[in-house]
């Protein structure tokens, strides 16, 4: 069986409306649904985030739960060296991630559009909310809205759906329990089976504001 998994990040530009701070932790909950092939495939990710923009990598542990099936795997992204690495069973799969300025900031790109600032609760959090619609190679287009808070520009929850000719990937991503710093740095250490020739059953779907596998 073939598992899903995204790993969703702000796009990179050379102009910002905001940025987060360098080092952040923060759980994650994702839901959503793959169509290809004319089939519809439903997901739900639970995953421990570690941002460390001043190393430009991100480490996740997720847990993902597919056709009623959960497995367990670990991300790794090393912008610097521009290589992704996911930790299934045992097994590691590598794949190129695109060059570029950045994924490795983690801001709002000064093009995005601002849908106004508004309150979550009962007046207790101000946020900033921000739509971007963007154009890729091969008839890919993203778009995404993305909420922000006001004051520290740290997410909050996104929304994305990215379409190419074979498939169409909704997605609704919530950030919780976020704290500064990263509290263990050997999060981001390559496992010594990443070294060798390996590979699951995960292939590339898109490149994309999210990185996402089928």
């Amino acid at each position: 069986m073939k598992f899903l998994f995204v790993l969703c990040l702000v796009v990179y530009a050379t102009a910002y409306k905001c940025c987060p701070p360098k080092q952040w932790e923060s759980l994650l909950f994702q839901d959503g649904g793959v169509y290809t092939a004319g089939q519809l495939i439903m997901f739900h990710i639970s995953s421990t985030v570690h941002s460390d923009f001043k190393q430009q990598r991100v480490a996740a542990e997720q847990t993902v739960t597919q056709a009623g099936v959960t497995v367990d795997m670990k991300i790794i992204q090393d912008f610097a060296e521009h290589i992704q690495y996911v930790i299934q069973d045992g097994h590691c799969s590598k794949t190129p991630l695109p060059p570029g300025p950045m994924e490795d900031t983690g801001c709002i790109p000064d093009d995005a559009k601002s849908l106004g600032n508004f309150k979550y609760g009962l007046d207790t959090l101000d946020a900033a909310i921000y739509q971007l619609d963007l154009d890729y190679p091969g008839n890919a287009t993203v778009s995404t809205t993305i909420s922000m808070t006001a004051k520290e520009c740290m997410p909050i929850g996104q929304n994305m759906i990215q379409k190419t000719p074979d498939l169409t990937l909704m997605v609704s991503v919530a950030y919780l329990n976020a704290s500064l710093g990263i509290k263990d740095p050997t999060v981001f250490d390559i496992p010594k089976i990443c070294l060798q020739h390996t590979k699951i059953s995960i292939s590339q779907i898109g490149r994309a504001s999210c990185r996402e596998r089928v």
